[in-house]
């Protein structure tokens, strides 16, 4: 964690040279990484186990061996910080790691080899056994506003909640549904922060740029036949929907309204810059519409009622729910997805728990 914070700023132009992330991003995800590692290096001397009362005399404990070599497969959309994630666990929980790196984004993470080289992390080797896994995988998280909302607040969270690095993010808020009192000032003011949002995409190594472009010709190929389809299926383009720049793979940030559950803009996971605002009468009718969907990875609730907004998160089939706020979560707090979003959780105990064997040892007194 030391040397990783030494050379911030030469890690994360690496960053933003492979995957073209804002610098301003970028040294945020190389900060997340090494307090990760800091966080974990701390849980090494306290995974204890438990005392058990036993009958007749016996004595009992349990204790954590770690499970002993752990396989690791990295994304692209955050190479750095997920590589750090991923050791961190393996490594506080005492195991060694054979890291796969994104092959679209490899450099940071191969720059993360040296350091912990450098950090005097042994060498180590594996062998074929039985496997366990856990997996985050993608979302299509949906956010619930609701009638009571505060729009000039919740609008630019709504939407920064969904483009956050450059829409290339699995529990990005990526299905808004909007109470139907206040739905069409939620769309004219989404439309006017979109439009005040394109002038600052550009360039990731300038310090007032917000978003870069996407990653490679093939996610944004992706991109631009989703926002196609959603003209061709009925949804209303509000504002964006092409190519920002003659060179370069910029989209424009795009606003869809008229938007319907049935459309493969509002099922299909997007990443990229693809706001979908549907409609509801009432919070049954939007609790059942956003858990139809195969994914569980993150939801949202933005309302003045707090007894409406505990309500929805407890019945969100999701394995985190934000209240009034995007990703507030840190190191210690469990993340995680239901149904295909995922296996098990990362960060805090839980996030070590897979890392690691029970023990049982009975003694006869």
């Amino acid at each position: 964690a030391e040397i990783i914070e030494r050379d911030v700023a030469y890690i994360a132009s690496v960053e933003v040279l492979d995957k073209w992330k804002t610098i301003r991003n970028a040294v945020g995800d190389v900060r997340i990484g090494a307090e990760c590692l800091r966080f974990y290096g701390g849980y090494c001397d306290k995974l204890e186990g438990k005392t058990l009362c036993m009958p007749n005399g016996k004595f009992g404990y349990t204790r954590y061996e770690p499970v002993g070599v752990v396989g690791a497969i990295t994304p692209w959309n955050f190479p750095f910080a997920l590589s750090c994630f991923k050791i961190a666990h393996a490594l506080g929980a005492g195991n060694s790691v054979v890291l796969k790196p994104p092959e679209q984004t490899p450099l940071s993470s191969l720059l993360l080899g040296d350091i912990l080289i450098e950090a005097g992390v042994p060498p180590a080797s594996g062998d074929t056994n039985l496997k366990r896994v856990t997996l985050e995988l993608g979302g299509k998280s949906a956010l619930i506003i609701g009638k009571s909302a505060d729009l000039d607040k919740v609008v630019p969270l709504a939407q920064d909640g969904c483009f956050v690095n450059m829409g290339q993010t699995c529990c990005a808020l990526t299905r808004t549904f909007v109470h139907e009192d206040v739905y069409d000032e939620f769309v004219k003011k989404s439309v006017e922060y979109a439009r005040q949002t394109r002038a600052k995409v550009g360039d990731p190594f300038l310090e007032n740029v917000k978003y870069g472009p996407q990653v490679d010709k093939t996610q944004f190929d992706k991109i631009l036949d989703l926002i196609e389809c959603g003209k061709k299926e009925g949804a209303k383009l509000e504002c964006g929907g092409g190519r920002l720049t003659e060179k370069g793979y910029f989209v424009e940030p795009t606003v869809f309204s008229n938007v319907t559950d049935n459309m493969r803009i509002a099922k299909e996971e997007i990443f990229g810059p693809v706001q979908q605002i549907m409609k509801f009468s009432n919070i049954e009718e939007a609790i059942d519409r956003a858990n139809d969907t195969e994914y569980g990875l993150a939801a949202a609730v933005f309302t003045n009622d707090i007894s409406e907004a505990i309500y929805v998160a407890h019945a969100l089939e999701s394995g985190q729910v934000w209240i009034n706020d995007f990703m507030p979560g840190s190191i210690n707090t469990p993340f995680g997805g239901y149904k295909k979003s995922g296996i098990g959780r990362e960060f805090g105990l839980d996030g070590l728990l897979p890392y690691m064997e029970i023990k049982t040892v009975l003694v006869k007194l």
